[in-house]
């Protein structure tokens, strides 16, 4: 091991300059590097004292003796001072101000809930008993969750606290308990939407053909618009700093949103970091007042809720009605999981469930409630006069084409059918039955 106490000097005009403060340096193993540090005392013996004890605690460190100095550091303060500390780094990592403010308001909410003065405090027992007397959604409990997580996952990250208290903590089912379900708007109410709104019409137009979010239409700018080129087709590109998941993208205009942003466009504008949307977004009573002029009710009979956020929905719902391919839709919506997409953002309501099953294969029988299915009801079954039934499987034509009835005890092949020949199965007719038993269909005219 190294270890020494020294003075360092340097060179002031021409001359060496030695340095009242001592300093130490150590090393533990031949292949770590020397580690220097100030011990900021001009006595010799106080120094040596000083790297003593640094030296000691780093021993008793590594032993597990003792915790290290970050994390002791760490719970002497309060957990609003380390809230502080997040925050702050959250600024300037470029986190969105609404983000910030979510994760202030409810770690602050648990602080002040659960009584977490120190880091000490958090638990995963308070932290439950908080959430079990709670009268909150489960969607919303799983938020103060997973803001607690950030704020423990950054202590960990940064060697104020060994491990997250609350990773064992399980998030609350909410499939069937959720307080609301959004919906797509329909066709029709899309049109109503926008022959009422006024001149807030491409606002709503843009959202319901390209899917973008609230904030992400408040931060488009005219040099993320391209409508004019020779070449390519129009597009809108996002910046890194106005998504969601802080991506750059390219989203392709369709022919609707295109005219509206031209419309608004008029020429081009000389100020390219001037606001698309000058007249600013539509807030939440605006929507709602002009929800109510187009007749669309904000909430269903089903309870299912529209907003301007279901513009959103429409469009990835509208994606999946015109069929379009999976990974297609995906990449439009900008999302990195399909199921966001599959799940959460189509209305499956509003699919054409009913005009699918009409692509599905036909089988060859007649349907239950046509007259073709009523004669072959007859037909296919018929008394003999020594009193059995004569019960006949295969399709319509099979019927009425057939002139022999085989002997109950003798099947129409060896092989059971096999020969492409329809079963003909003879059984006894109860008396007092009113209708004679079902015969028995062969698997390969199923196959035929």
């Amino acid at each position: 091991m190294v270890r020494s106490i020294f003075r360092p000097s340097r060179i002031r005009d021409g001359k060496r300059v030695r340095s009242r403060v001592y300093w130490g340096q150590y090393r533990f193993n031949p292949d770590d590097r020397i580690t220097r540090v100030s011990l900021k005392t001009t006595d010799k013996r106080v120094a040596e004292k000083r790297l003593d004890g640094i030296i000691q605690e780093i021993e008793q460190e590594r032993a597990g003796l003792v915790a290290p100095r970050s994390v002791r550091e760490a719970s002497a303060r309060s957990l609003g001072e380390h809230l502080d500390d997040l925050l702050a780094d959250l600024a300037a990592r470029g986190r969105s101000d609404g983000y910030i403010r979510k994760i202030r308001s409810r770690i602050g909410t648990l602080i002040e809930a659960c009584v977490w003065d120190r880091v000490a405090d958090v638990t995963p027992d308070s932290f439950i008993t908080w959430r079990s007397a709670a009268d909150l959604s489960p969607r919303t409990l799983n938020h103060y969750l997973d803001a607690s997580q950030v704020l423990m996952g950054w202590l960990v990250s940064t060697n104020r606290i060994p491990e997250n208290p609350l990773r064992g903590v399980q998030k609350v089912e909410t499939r069937g308990r959720e307080t609301f379900e959004r919906r797509a708007f329909t066709d029709g109410e899309v049109e109503r939407l926008l022959s009422v709104c006024g001149d807030r019409w491409p606002v709503y137009l843009v959202a319901v053909q390209t899917g973008l979010r609230l904030n992400e239409l408040r931060s488009l700018r005219w040099g993320d618009v391209a409508l004019r080129g020779e070449d390519a087709a129009p597009f809108i590109a996002l910046r890194a700093m106005t998504t969601k998941n802080r991506r750059a993208d390219v989203i392709p205009l369709s022919d609707d949103a295109a005219s509206a942003l031209r419309y608004l466009a008029e020429d081009d504008p000389k100020d390219q970091s001037a606001p698309v949307f000058a007249g600013g977004m539509p807030s939440h009573h605006t929507v709602k007042a002009d929800l109510e002029r187009a007749g669309i009710e904000k909430v269903d009979e089903l309870g299912r809720r529209v907003d301007f956020h279901a513009l959103r929905k429409t469009f990835i719902t509208n994606l999946q009605r015109a069929g379009v391919e999976r990974r297609v839709a995906m990449a439009l919506a900008r999302h990195s999981d399909s199921r966001m997409t599959d799940s959460v953002y189509t209305d499956v309501r509003a699919l054409p469930l009913a005009a699918a099953l009409d692509r599905l294969p036909r089988l060859g029988f007649p349907r239950a409630d046509s007259d073709d299915a009523q004669d072959a009801q007859r037909d296919a079954q018929e008394m003999r006069p020594d009193g059995l039934c004569v019960t006949r499987v295969g399709t319509l034509d099979t019927h009425r084409n057939e002139s022999q009835v085989a002997d109950p005890a003798v099947s129409c092949g060896e092989d059971g059918g096999h020969n492409g020949t329809s079963r003909v199965t003879l059984q006894k007719w109860s008396r007092g039955e009113s209708n004679p038993r079902a015969g028995i269909v062969s698997r390969a005219l199923l196959r035929a």
